[in-house]
């Protein structure tokens, strides 16, 4: 049960305007932040999309572009994967705000980050990617695929 006195505690704290700038002002920052970062990461893989196209042929077709960036997001996160083996403490950016890029950088998750890595480029190139997740011994996560559709999904007409 709430109390009395809780209950006055935060009626008061809603009313009080020096909280409730610093609540707007912390809620600004917080979405430029994160805008920040979106665009970062946004450019980030519009680049690695640039480097692919640079070395696409006229004859290059759908199932050569994917091989194209499966090499290169193989080629862009292998040599990573040794560097950070075994570290846990990389701050907040990696524990609480995981994005893509962390996952590019840092290779940690294994088969996770490959797949979100590997997903993010697939979708600079507007293909509906999936990410499915295996099952072994009642725990899900055992292995991350992803799965592109280039033709209809597998399994579907």
């Amino acid at each position: 049960m709430i109390s009395k006195k809780s209950l006055y505690f935060m009626k008061n704290l809603v009313r009080n305007l020096y909280f409730l700038m610093f609540l707007n002002g912390f809620l600004l920052a917080s979405l430029f932040y994160f805008k920040m970062e979106s665009t970062y990461e946004n450019g980030l893989f519009a680049s690695i999309k640039g480097s692919i196209d640079n070395r696409l042929d006229s004859d290059d077709t759908q199932d050569s572009i994917l091989v194209k960036a499966m090499t290169t997001c193989h080629d862009l996160m292998s040599n990573r994967a040794p560097v950070f083996e075994g570290t846990r403490t990389l701050g907040p950016q990696s524990d609480f705000f995981h994005g893509t890029s962390v996952d590019l950088m840092t290779t940690q998750g294994a088969c996770g980050s490959y797949s979100q890595v590997m997903a993010m480029i697939l979708k600079t190139y507007d293909y509906p990617v999936r990410i499915a997740q295996m099952k072994v011994g009642g725990a899900w996560a055992a292995h991350n695929i992803v799965e592109v559709k280039t033709h209809p999904w597998l399994g579907r007409p």
